[in-house]
């Protein structure tokens, strides 16, 4: 548990260490998930990308990156 006093972080301790358990699973976890999961950002671009790619091996007019 954190608590800010002052705009100070103090570290409390858990009270249960089942709850830190829970804690560290849940960070893992989204560390893996967002290590696995592209952002939305990330997926449109690799797709303006494969566009672009498909129009250039067609012979196609290239757009302007």
């Amino acid at each position: 548990m954190t608590v800010f006093k002052n705009r100070c972080q103090v570290a409390l301790p858990d009270l249960d260490p089942s709850i830190a358990l829970a804690q560290a699973a849940r960070q893992d976890f989204e560390r893996q998930f967002i290590a696995h999961h592209p952002a939305v950002g990330q997926l449109i671009e690799h797709r303006r990308y494969e566009r672009w790619f498909i129009e250039a091996l067609r012979g196609g007019v290239l757009p302007r990156c």
